[in-house]
């Protein structure tokens, strides 16, 4: 788990709140509140041990995420902070059920940008410069 980052996401996210308020004090700031949660019960009998799970789907996991922005005169401001809230992840569930049942939070996305009509320039932990690029083009 990326502590690192967790413990510094509440100071980051009220800089920028701060830094986009005295930007542009008469602009209003657009916030969102989304994400998903996609826990599974299960049942296991392997013959021998009988289980049963409460657990996050491991190829796509519950996640929260806050996002942010902002026009101002010369272009656009905004941030995107999405957390994994995980617990016994699907893919090492096993009988018995050694875990307990805690959720392990990760930074998925830790992100501010500045878009003009330059170009735009994206900070801290978020898509690469290269994603979706091997990806066949839709017909």
């Amino acid at each position: 788990m990326n502590k690192r980052y967790l413990n510094k996401t509440p100071a980051a996210v009220v800089a920028l709140i701060a830094a986009l308020v005295f930007i542009a004090p008469a602009q209003a700031f657009e916030l969102k509140i989304s994400g998903q949660v996609n826990q599974l019960i299960m049942w296991a009998d392997n013959g021998n041990s009988r289980d049963f799970f409460v657990a996050d789907n491991d190829n796509s996991s519950s996640r929260f995420r806050f996002t942010g922005a902002q026009a101002v005169d010369w272009g656009d401001i905004g941030f995107r902070i999405e957390l994994e809230a995980q617990r016994n992840a699907s893919n090492t569930l096993d009988i018995p059920n050694t875990g307990d049942g805690s959720f392990d939070f990760n930074d998925r996305w830790i992100e501010a940008y500045f878009d003009s009509k330059f170009g735009k320039v994206s900070l801290g932990k978020g898509d690469g410069a290269a994603n979706n690029t091997a990806e066949p083009i839709p017909e």
